[in-house]
């Protein structure tokens, strides 16, 4: 603690503490201390060095959970200059710049960054008195004004003095608050801050360090302010209703989804109606398991008879869903349209107590039209599952394109090689690309899963081995948890995991049960550690 304020410090850490750190709590002033680089070339990226070939840039900074109201960027730059490129030269407080500008952008009050090398004695000379001034309850601008003259007068022969470029509103003043034991109430003046609190709230999530209780109760203060200064527009709603669905809260997501559809006049997002409907899905979905699920030794007649009754329910309703999802499809593609599309055919196979083999085959299609216009790694690893599960059901083949009863699949399925070279290829193309969320950690991750489970569609079953381990996928997946994911992603995970193995329940094959099995347990552990 210092002055009553309590510091969290990285130092010398690896750089996924230093992210996990940065984004794990509600910070009012972040002091961010280290060697800055500003490559002309963007695909070498710029930032502060947090690790090998690893910055913390603005990429990261707008990926932030809060917005603090503070923020010093003391970095020294060691970019490459050219002796006789005076343009490069300039560049050297391009970095600067652009943290302070984007930062200013994500809502923070005042920045503090370096334009370029400063000496070492002549910053910490800055730094001590502009904190000592700020922290006194001088204003942003006096506090600055105090540092830059101090340093001046004590290392003039430095032109560390005016290095620091200063963003934001010179009357801020760092105010102290006291603890407060009861209920936090949130003030709102206007709507942008209410949503600004829920777009920090959703990428909070990503981090899923708090329980489910700890967020719902931010949800909560956040609805209530917003409630008090009735301020509540459409988007507040639309961020309402993501955030449940991130917390699995499906009920209360369909609520606020269905509330935004039936306004009129509403400004908010065209893919509300698709969230609305893939919500629907899994509410349905989650519903029908925990009637499945649930032990009733003492009636298990009256426990079949519910679990059919439930089963008709939910099938109505995802009949319903899907009718409309292919509306929205036909109206506007879009892969991800397609890929809930794809989802909603999964869970309805799922919920079906037989002939699920022509809703899978519809669940492949349309995740087989999303990856051919996206070519994205989810759509490819969800299609070429399933496939693998029919395949081995022997009702697909692979290079060809129909199925066992000579129809056809409105679609060329690639041979086995060439599935895994595509798979390889979307793997290849992940190295340099920015990995800032929750899905694209999980991205190589599921790419090795879709290995694991497409090897058993063509191996015999002396050999099914293979390359990729499940041992390693279950650490693999453990350690990206570590870090991050919502409820709702891990979640995500483990259905994945059902559908397969739903999905390989329509055969007897050898290897399909094997699969099944392994898997199974797969998913057992993952649970575990959700619980722990």
């Amino acid at each position: 603690m210092e002055r009553g304020i309590k510091i969290t410090t990285s130092y010398k850490g690896t750089s996924d503490e230093i992210i996990e750190k940065l984004f794990c709590n509600d910070y009012r002033i972040i002091h961010l201390s280290g060697h800055g680089i500003f490559n002309q070339d963007i695909s070498k990226g710029s930032g502060m060095v947090i690790g090998n070939n690893m910055f913390l840039s603005t990429r990261e900074i707008r990926q932030m959970s809060v917005a603090p109201e503070l923020v010093f960027v003391n970095c020294c730059h060691i970019g490459k200059i050219s002796g006789v490129a005076e343009e490069l030269y300039q560049q050297r407080y391009k970095l600067a710049a652009n943290i302070g500008t984007q930062l200013i952008e994500n809502g923070v009050r005042c920045v503090i960054a370096a334009g370029w090398a400063v000496d070492d004695i002549a910053a910490l000379e800055f730094a001590n008195v502009f904190y000592d001034r700020i922290l006194s309850g001088y204003t942003f601008g006096d506090s600055v004004s105090d540092a830059r003259k101090s340093v001046f007068a004590k290392y003039g022969n430095t032109n560390t003095w005016g290095a620091y470029q200063c963003y934001g509103d010179p009357f801020y003043r760092f105010e102290q608050r006291k603890p407060d034991k009861a209920k936090h109430k949130k003030i709102y003046m206007i709507s942008q801050e209410a949503e600004i609190d829920l777009l920090n709230l959703l990428n909070e999530l990503d981090i899923g360090k708090k329980s489910t209780d700890e967020y719902i109760k931010q949800l909560e203060e956040i609805c209530d302010g917003v409630d008090i200064a009735k301020i509540r527009t459409p988007i507040i709603t639309e961020k309402e209703a993501l955030v449940y669905l991130e917390l699995k809260h499906y009920d209360k997501a369909c609520e606020k989804f269905s509330a935004l559809l039936k306004v009129e006049e509403a400004s908010f997002s065209f893919s509300v109606a698709e969230k609305y409907y893939n919500a629907m899905a899994k509410k349905v979905t989650g519903e029908f398991k925990e009637i499945l699920t649930k032990v009733d030794d003492d009636n298990e007649i009256e426990r079949q008879k519910n679990i059919e009754q439930k089963r008709s329910a939910s099938l109505t309703i995802l009949n319903g869903t899907t009718t409309d999802l292919e509306a929205l499809v036909k109206l506007i593609p879009s892969s991800e349209r397609l890929n809930i599309l794809g989802s909603t055919y999964k869970r309805k196979a799922f919920v079906l107590d037989k002939n699920k083999f022509e809703t899978y085959e519809k669940a492949a299609l349309n995740y087989q039209k999303a990856f051919s216009l996206s070519k994205n790694w989810y759509s490819l690893t969800n299609w070429m599952a399933l496939e693998s599960a029919l395949v081995m059901a022997h009702l697909h083949n692979w290079d060809s394109d129909v199925n066992n009863k000579n129809e056809k699949l409105g679609y060329k399925l690639i041979s086995f090689e060439q599935a895994l070279a595509l798979l390889d290829e979307v793997s290849t193309s992940l190295i340099d690309s920015e990995r800032m969320s929750y899905w694209d950690m999980l991205a190589e991750i599921n790419i090795g899963l879709c290995k694991y489970i497409l090897q058993f569609s063509k191996t015999s079953d002396k050999n099914l081995a293979g390359v990729i381990n499940q041992q390693d996928i279950y650490n693999e997946i453990g350690e990206l948890w570590k870090k991050a994911g919502s409820k709702g992603k891990r979640f995500a995970e483990i259905e994945h995991l059902e559908f397969i193995i739903d999905a390989l329940s329509i055969t007897k094959n050898k290897n399909a049960h094997t699969l099944a099995t392994n898997l199974d347990q797969l998913k057992k552990d993952l649970i575990k550690q959700i619980d722990n």
